[in-house]
């Protein structure tokens, strides 16, 4: 009995750790300017720093969500899509990055600020609709 509850307790706290590891690897590709594509409960959602994306293409939603009923209690939530900021991640990342959310399609991407645009975008010229009679 002894050695049954120890081993559920060690699996139980592996499953935990990687839980942690992959919460606090989702932070940290935030902070440094990627977007994590999330599925939760069927829904699919971005995580990042208030950046507007593009929905990933040929997302299929059902099928990517394919971890643990425990993990997902736990707290985890499958990754459909992991875009890292191409200037400021290394091939150790990409790596590690990759072997934390396999489920996910991990690529690197220039990071593009639509705030340094909305001016630009004031100063497009506008066209007018001639009425045709």
């Amino acid at each position: 009995m002894f050695v049954l509850v120890t081993a559920c307790a060690l699996w139980l706290g592996w499953n935990h750790m990687l839980v942690q590891s992959r919460l606090t690897a989702r932070r940290a590709i935030v902070d440094e300017g990627g977007r994590i594509w999330v599925v939760d409960n069927g829904n699919l959602s971005p995580i990042d720093n208030g950046n507007t994306g593009f929905f990933p293409m040929f997302a299929d939603v059902p099928a990517a969500e394919k971890l643990p009923r425990l993990r997902r209690w736990l707290g985890d939530a499958s990754v459909l899509e992991v875009e890292l900021n191409s200037k400021r991640t290394s091939k150790q990342t990409v790596a590690e990055i990759q072997r934390l959310f396999p489920e996910a399609t991990v690529s690197e991407v220039v990071p593009f600020d639509w705030r340094v645009h909305e001016e630009s975008a004031a100063s497009f010229p506008t066209a007018e609709l001639i009425p045709t009679n």
